[in-house]
């Protein structure tokens, strides 16, 4: 899916709440009923289910019936076919000015939509975004919090190839920004939401970073991104790396920030703890390593990592990385370190 087709209108002040879910039963529950305590009250929740069979369905239409003044639309896809292309399928039905993204086992604070609405209303801007607090599933005990700080709001947008620090579901858009900005990628394993990030921000999208905390982002349940945290920073790096000409700061400073990425996810796929992080494969070190290498040649600790971890670990390559867009150089091919040193 490349091109969204829109089904209606946007309605000015309506805000559409886009909800894709697959095996979502235990979670769903608590991320309607906090829309249903938001300050602001011009809100459409659109939710497609991935394929899964369970109670999702009865949640929601409950959901709608107990909310009779709201449209509440439910749908499921015959197959799965990815959180992108279901999320994709709920912008096409958003009737809203305004699209605000939640996942299904998130919830939000009751001021989310009000600070976010108010702030593209006041600044005009395109997207809007706070810091989330994380929670570990099943104790509801906080682990701190997850945003950008102060250099990176400064230093915005070059600094998002550091660091992906906007969370979707902390995020409230202009429905014009998916028109113009497309399709949710489906060929991403992890970071579909980050690219569109980086996306809108090439593109000169206007991101503004609301004070506080509005949303509660769930951690460490079985399957959550965040537990693979070793192929989500190597699929990060890569489409980092697409992006190098990022307005807002060097060249040099971007060949930094994206090659701290590699490094990052050599070091994380080397320590494979599977158990902890099913994604690291010790045979990816060397290779991330020298892509770290090949982006700052004057780091020489780079290559000589890439070099004993290939002696140590092996090497392999990474056939579910997506391809550059169309017009972007891929990546640097993957020479074993030798080669690159000769």
């Amino acid at each position: 899916m490349d091109t969204l087709h829109f089904e209606s209108p946007s309605v000015e002040g309506l805000v559409s709440v886009v909800i894709p879910t697959r095996n979502g039963d235990a979670y769903i529950g608590a991320a309607l009923d906090s829309i249903a305590a938001q300050q602001y009250d011009r809100w459409e929740v659109l939710v497609i289910e991935d394929g899964s069979h369970g109670e999702t369905e009865s949640i929601v239409r409950g959901f709608a019936d107990a909310h009779p003044g709201h449209r509440v639309h439910f749908q499921r896809n015959s197959e799965s076919r990815g959180a992108a292309y279901t999320r994709n399928r709920c912008f096409e039905l958003a009737a809203g000015q305004f699209v605000a993204f939640l996942d299904c086992d998130d919830r939000w604070l009751p001021s989310h939509l009000h600070a976010c609405v108010s702030a593209l209303n006041d600044s005009g801007d395109d997207v809007a975004y706070s810091a989330a607090a994380m929670f570990e599933d099943g104790t509801d005990h906080m682990l701190g919090f997850w945003g950008p700080n102060h250099d990176e709001v400064n230093r915005f947008p070059h600094s998002l190839l550091g660091r992906s620090f906007v969370t979707p579901s902390a995020t409230v858009v202009r429905r014009s920004v998916i028109e113009d900005v497309g399709a949710w990628r489906t060929d991403f394993r992890f970071c579909e939401d980050a690219d569109f990030m980086l996306r809108a921000a090439k593109l000169a999208k206007r991101f503004r970073c609301v004070g506080g905390v509005h949303c509660l982002y769930r951690k460490s349940h079985q399957g959550a991104t965040t537990q693979k945290i070793a192929g989500t920073i190597e699929e990060y790096a890569t489409l980092s790396s697409w992006h190098l000409d990022m307005p807002g700061g060097s060249d040099r400073q971007a060949r930094r920030a994206v090659a701290a990425s590699y490094a990052v996810s050599a070091m994380m796929h080397a320590k494979n703890h599977t158990q902890a992080d099913p994604s690291a494969t010790r045979s990816r070190a060397a290779p991330l390593y020298l892509q770290a290498w090949r982006l700052r040649p004057g780091r020489i600790g780079y290559l000589l990592k890439a070099a004993r971890y290939a002696a140590t670990k092996g090497w392999s390559g990474n056939d579910n990385l997506p391809a550059p867009p169309r017009g972007v150089a891929p990546a640097a091919s993957s020479v074993p370190p030798a080669r690159a040193a000769a």
